[in-house]
């Protein structure tokens, strides 16, 4: 590290990526505003715009439980297990999430 320089932690906040698609939103992912994405997801749950349907839904929901399970953002993850809208991928991640933090979902 440079003299000067600070150094980067999970609270930094990584540049902001205006959400407007899919391909937006994989990209505030791999900038890591997960939040942001999430919001973005959040807001397309509720207003459920013609083109977003239940199966793209998922399928977002799915790259966000990666990242914040990338991340070890229990929490969080078990935020989007939580809310996830297919009862079968609640699930799976639900089990995933268990295995992959080493405690029970109810703990986290």
């Amino acid at each position: 590290m440079n003299f000067g320089e600070q150094p980067r932690d999970k609270e930094q906040k990584a540049e902001r990526v205006e959400i407007k698609d899919t391909a937006s939103f994989q990209e505030a992912i791999t900038a890591g505003n997960l939040e942001q994405a999430e919001a973005w997801l959040d807001n397309i749950k509720t207003t459920r715009p013609e083109n977003y349907d239940d199966r793209w839904i998922d399928h977002r929901e799915r790259e966000l439980f990666k990242a914040y399970c990338a991340t070890e953002d229990w929490k969080e993850a078990k935020r989007i297990v939580k809310s996830s809208i297919n009862q079968t991928s609640k699930e799976g991640r639900k089990e995933r999430l268990e295995q992959l933090s080493s405690q029970s979902y109810d703990s986290i």
